[in-house]
């Protein structure tokens, strides 16, 4: 992949932001998509119980549970008589499970064999396979949900695309990833300095997507963008004197300018 003009708009006007495992990441200035030039396929031994332990961790599960209950709000709204749901990139199968006992007949799809067969104990069905799999029919599904995938996968369009394929007409895409370019607590951190770990780019990413760059791919993919927001999953209690009033003045701030956390993205199958 060219690193001298953008994969997404074709723009030139480039500029780095940093570097992860991949290499130097490049963002575009025009639709403000970020991306690693040269991007290394799935490992499967590198998804293994370390790497998914961080999903047991309670306050962890209850943040990722709280944002599944948004996701499935939006999907309800979108599909109110819910249908055949597909959840790629399932992990340990816990939007499957959600997913289910808000009635909506849901499977998960997992490449980490680890993953998978944690799963299956769980007594969640999680296939333990990829998007090319022949088991998954073209036009079959009412959903599908990916809740930080994109920004693993080597080619974002080509995913949306194979989405767009299993989803019958009409159908609801749903997508949340981070955004770790335009997020105001990280910025403000960085004006403050107080920017830790957490704030550099995450090693294992090679895309890095904008409300506005996630709502362009998307739409190349041949959906109809229905609902773009942000949301953000830091705490807003604090111990420093004030901290709590500054963190809750950044949040209110973030929703309304698109400049939270995470990006949550629903669309409909265009026929």
């Amino acid at each position: 992949m060219s690193t001298r003009s953008c994969p997404l708009c074709g723009g030139t006007r480039l500029r780095p932001v940093g570097t992860v495992i991949a290499g130097t990441v490049s963002a575009c200035r025009d639709c403000g998509i970020g991306w690693v030039g040269e991007q290394a396929s799935f490992e499967d031994e590198v998804y293994d119980a370390d790497f998914f332990g961080v999903f047991d961790d309670a306050a962890y599960l209850s943040a990722r549970l709280a944002l599944f209950d948004r996701h499935l709000e939006a999907l309800d709204r979108l599909r109110p008589s819910r249908g055949r749901l597909l959840d790629v990139g399932a992990a340990l199968g816990d939007f499957v499970a959600r997913a289910r006992a808000d009635r909506w007949d849901a499977i998960g799809l997992e490449p980490s064999t680890y993953a998978a067969a944690a799963a299956a104990t769980r007594g969640v069905q999680v296939l333990n396979d990829t998007l090319d799999s022949e088991a998954l029919g073209a036009g079959s599904f009412d959903a599908v949900h990916l809740s930080h995938v994109l920004e693993h996968v080597p080619d974002p369009r080509s995913t949306l695309t194979r989405c767009h394929e299993l989803l019958m007409p009409g159908g609801v895409l749903a997508l949340e990833v981070p955004n770790e370019l335009t997020n105001l607590f990280k910025r403000t951190r960085a004006v403050l300095h107080r920017s830790t770990e957490v704030d550099q780019l995450t090693p294992e990413h090679v895309w890095f997507f904008t409300p506005r760059s996630l709502s362009r791919v998307v739409q190349q993919a041949g959906f109809s963008v229905e609902l773009l927001r942000t949301a953000n999953v830091t705490p807003l209690a604090s111990e420093v004197i004030l901290g709590g009033v500054v963190k809750h003045l950044i949040d209110a701030m973030s929703r309304r300018t698109d400049t939270g956390e995470v990006v949550e993205l629903y669309a409909l199958r265009r026929d």
